[in-house]
Formats: structure tokens, sequence, C-alpha cells
């Protein structure tokens, strides 16, 4: 609808380069009657003039109520310039004016990307509530740590929940990268008090907050308010002592300020709170041979970020590798035993470095072994149970309880205790040191192979395994990963080879109250998969699904209890039998 008049009219010059803005299409309105716009549009039976920035539209009294509070209120109100030919609206740009008439005529409009927040105000303050919801989505999809703390206030200011809960995620997720300048003391204090915050540790943490205090000069008050919330505890002694200490001792403007930061922090050194927040530790997913669709054993290595969903090629393996482990220990990956291309067990084992980006091989395993459980507790990578000869013709599967350690300092392996049970198609976590072996199905020479439900633990101190609580029900080809102090066991298969017997549930262990009880299911029903933890949050990889393979990425939040997909996997392509390694 072009405009009717304007104030004034800036010159313009004909050699001038006009330069398109990109737009964004906001969406969700109520259109009314198609002919009802077509009036609209050709300025036929209007009955008054919205004005902004000297700007004129036509537009009906009935179709602005109807969908306007602002309007509704005004035209209902009885007041002398209710009845007026015309009404300006002070503050409101009129593309946005424009673009608002046209969301309540049609339903939908378009509007320049930079003009998305004046038009979240204008929605508000004309109570358009489906442009408001509208905005509000729009802005959401270009969240960002650069500009999460803006449309964190932009939510609060204009009571937008669902946003707001965003934004803060977006901004605990990129901690380290948020703009010093523009954090509040107020958002700052929220968000190290959150066990979700992403970043390095604890000690990047502080220096962040140190930063921030050097460039926004918050009171001291509200200085100590974040103190209050770091955890000393979990930090090096070192740091503790070099870097910690003297910043509380300067930073600080009184004595009674400096006075009460050093007793803060003794408190939280005396109490031994050394509890690591959720959100440290992994940032990547390193992803490990496999079977792809076609049945092809691969050697491939991807790296998964999780937070941009990019995926890039590293080194590969230096063998293709399935039905293998994988473990991260001292920041390098280590991958061994599985079957090779040719479908035989091997006993061998490489490491990776992500700084040189190169394989070197280790020693080998004493026996090899695949569809074993793999696991890194202390100082050492363990290989639990599995299967002995992986290239049988027969339908027997020859399992093992037979654990194996190996020492990277020692460059060995060696036989640990072994577990109660034998076990294949299992899988493990670690809590607390000590290793969780889950489900499986025992060494069984009958037709009628049967999933187990029990689950032991091993205490490397101890060298003893020890039975704990059994799940609810036995599954085999499920995953297993840790977090937040408990073990999430997702998927699987309730009977034998998991023919289509897939399943969705996701149920957790407690090993403080060893107890289990069930969550949220995931989206879909498959097995052979893998889970890791990231940010303080579950995903899980690839696998079986009722229909064959799959690519596709889910992730959990244990704080709403929901599952939401992370998108599919595409360079990785489908796969199963496959590793993925948290780093």
């Amino acid at each position: 609808m072009a405009p009717r008049k304007r104030a004034r009219t800036a010159a313009r010059s004909s050699s001038s380069v006009t330069t398109t803005a990109p737009k964004i299409t906001l969406r969700g309105g109520e259109a009314h009657h198609s002919s009802l716009a077509a009036l609209w549009r050709k300025e036929k039976f209007t009955d008054i003039a919205v004005c902004a920035e000297g700007v004129e539209f036509k537009a009906h009294r009935a179709a602005l109520a109807s969908s306007s509070g602002y309007f509704l209120s005004l035209f209902d109100s009885g007041m002398r310039d209710a009845a007026d030919p015309t009404h300006a609206i002070e503050g409101l740009r009129s593309p946005v004016l424009e673009a608002l008439l046209a969301f309540v005529y049609e339903g939908s409009c378009q509007v320049e990307a930079g003009l998305l927040t004046e038009m979240l105000d204008a929605s508000a303050r004309l109570v358009v509530d489906p442009l408001k919801a509208a905005c509000a989505y729009a802005i959401e999809a270009q969240l960002a740590p650069s500009n999460a703390l803006d449309v964190w206030r932009l939510a609060d200011l204009y009571t937008l929940p669902t946003l707001e809960k965003a934004a803060i995620t977006c901004a605990l997720g990129g901690f380290e990268e948020l703009p010093l300048q523009l954090a509040s003391s107020a958002q700052v204090l929220t968000l190290v008090q959150e066990d979700r915050l992403v970043a390095k540790n604890e000690e990047a943490v502080f220096q962040w907050v140190a930063r921030w205090q050097e460039a926004v000069q918050p009171t001291e008050a509200e200085l100590l308010a974040v103190m209050k919330h770091l955890r000393f505890a979990a930090m090096e002694v070192g740091f503790v002592q070099t870097t910690v200490r003297t910043c509380t001792g300067s930073a600080l403007v009184s004595k009674e300020s400096r006075e009460e930061a050093c007793d803060i922090l003794g408190a939280c050194l005396e109490a031994g709170q050394a509890v690591r927040r959720s959100g440290f530790g992994s940032r990547l997913v390193y992803v490990l041979g496999g079977v792809t669709g076609p049945g092809e054993p691969q050697s491939t290595m991807e790296v998964y970020d999780p937070l941009t969903g990019a995926l890039k090629q590293a080194s590969s393996m230096p063998i293709k590798r399935f039905q293998h482990g994988g473990v991260a220990l001292g920041g390098k990956i280590y991958a061994f035993g599985g079957c090779d291309g040719g479908g035989d067990t091997v006993s061998t084992a490489d490491v990776y470095d992500p700084q040189s980006d190169l394989w070197q091989p280790v020693a080998d395993m004493a026996i090899g072994r695949a569809n074993f459980a793999a696991a890194a507790a202390g100082d050492k990578i363990y290989a639990i149970g599995g299967i002995l000869d992986c290239g049988r013709e027969d339908d027997i599967m020859a399992a093992t309880a037979m654990v194996q350690a190996f020492d990277p300092l020692l460059g060995a392996w060696a036989e640990v205790a072994s577990m109660s049970v034998h076990r294949v198609y299992h899988a493990s976590a670690v809590v607390d040191d000590k290793i969780y072996a889950i489900g499986g199905c025992p060494d069984d020479t009958t037709d009628t192979h049967h999933t187990l439900d029990s689950v032991e633990a091993y205490d490397p101190q101890a060298n003893n395994w020890q039975l704990v609580a059994s799940m609810p029900g036995g599954r085999q080809m499920h995953a297993a990963a840790a977090m937040g102090g408990k073990i999430y066991v997702s998927g699987g298969s309730f009977g034998v080879g998991g023919d289509g017997d897939f399943t969705s549930s996701v149920t957790v262990f407690d090993p403080q109250a060893n107890t289990w009880t069930e969550v949220a299911s995931m989206i879909q029903a498959r097995a052979d998969h893998t889970s890791a933890v990231m940010g303080g949050k579950l995903y899980v990889f690839g696998g079986y699904v009722e229909h064959g393979l799959t690519n596709s990425v889910e992730v959990y939040d244990p704080i709403s209890n929901m599952w939401a997909s992370a998108g599919p996997w595409h360079w990785v392509g489908e796969r199963e039998q496959f590793v993925a390694v948290a780093l």
C-alpha cells in the first residue's frame, strides 16, 4: 500500500546506488478476508488514516479494532479524538507502521532485519499479540553470544519468557564469548549461579569475571555477590594462590570489601566444594569408524561441534574399525579392538592427538575383541567384556566377562578383575571413578538369547565388581553416558539382535540412591547408536531405526526434561557400530 503523503521528501541523486536491505518474513497472524485486504490495498471504503513520521496510511477502523488492542481501546473510549479522521502514532517509523498494517490485514508481513526490534516495540505498543510473538520467534532465530545479553534485556522488557529463556541458554553456552561491556551485574550474577554455564574450567569463569569487573566497574556489593557463586575449590591450587588471592586483595576498593572477599574465598576452600559445573569439559564430539548404509566399514573420523552444528573431517584411523572401543584420556583419543575391514577381530590400539591431528600406534590388547564396552577411569583405559571372535559363521555369541586395562604411562595392557557375567552389546559409564557395566546379552548357546537387566560397578582401587540395582528391564545395543553424577541409558533393543524391537525410552541411574528412574523418551527409537554429554546436555547420534540407519542427532535438556532434534548429521552419513568420543 502506497503512503498518501509525506511531511518532506529527501532529494536523491540520480547517480546514487540503492542497496536492498535483507528482509524477514513475519507470520502467524489471523488474516482478514481477502476481499477486505484487497480493498485496503486499493484504499477503498477506508475511514481512518494512521500516521507515522508524517506519512499517512489509509485503513478500516473495524479491521484495526479487531486486531489491535490499542485501536480497540481508542475507538471504544468515547473520547473526542476517537472519531478523528486521522490518528498519529508518535515514535513509530513509517516502514514499521506499514508492515504492521500488512500483518493486521494479511496475517504476515516483511520487514527489514534492522527494524525487527522496532517492530517488536510497535506490536507491544499497539497490542498486536500475534505479531509480537512472530517478532520474538524471528529474534530467537538470530541468537548468538554476541547479542544474547541485548536479547535477554529485550525479552525481559516486553515480557517474553520463552525468548528470555533462549537468550539465557545462549549466554550460558557462549559465556566466554559474551561482550564484557554489555553484561549487567544482574545478568552476570544469574549466569555464574548456573551449573549449566559452559566454559573451559572454573579458572576461565573467574578470569572472565575479573575482565568484566575491570570493564564495567560494578559496585563492590555487586562484585561480591558474583564472587559468592564462583567455585574456588574447583580451581587449581596454584591458580588460587597466584591469581585469585591477588585479585581479591587489590581489585576491590575498600578494606571491608577486601576482607569480605577473602572470607568468601576462605569459606569456599574450607568447605571443599570442588563440584565441577555440568557445562564444563567436553566441547567437541569425535566420530570414529563404524559401518555405513551399504555395510562398508569405515576408518574416517569427523569432528562435530554441537554449538554450531558444524562437522569437519579429521585424520582417519590407521585401519577400518567397527564394533570397537574409543575413549578420551589426557586430552587424547584412544581407539582399540573391534573388527577390521575384513570383519576379523583385532587387538590393535591407536592414539590420536588433536593438537597435531596425527594417530600413533600403542601396545596391542592381550586378545582381540569386539562389541565390548570401553571406559576411562583414573589414569587408565578399560576394555570390558565383548565377543572374542566376531568372524564366526555360526550364530553363537562367544561373549566374555574378561576386562583388560591399558596404562598409557607404562604402555601396556593388563588383565583386571572380570565381571560377574559375560556381556556383549552392553554399555558402560563412569561416575566418581567407578565403572558401571550395564545390560547387554550373556553368553548363551541356545536359540533364545535374552537381554540382561543387571548392572555392576567396578572399583579400580579395590579391583572388584559389585552388583548394583538392576535396570527396570533388560536391554542391549543401548548407549550410556554420565551427566551430573547420574548415568543416562538411552534406546537399545529388548530382544535378540534388535530385529525391530527398538525403544526410545531413557532411564537414569543414581549411584548415590542406587535407584533407576524414567525420564522423557527420545523422539526416535534407535539402537546401536552412541551418546555423549556436552554443556550439561545429552546428545545421541545415529544408529539403527525401524526403517534402517539414521544420521539424526537428538539433544536432551535435563532441566526441561525435553528432547529436541539437532538436525541431520550431514557429513557423517547414516551409520551404526561406531564410537563418538567427547573431548
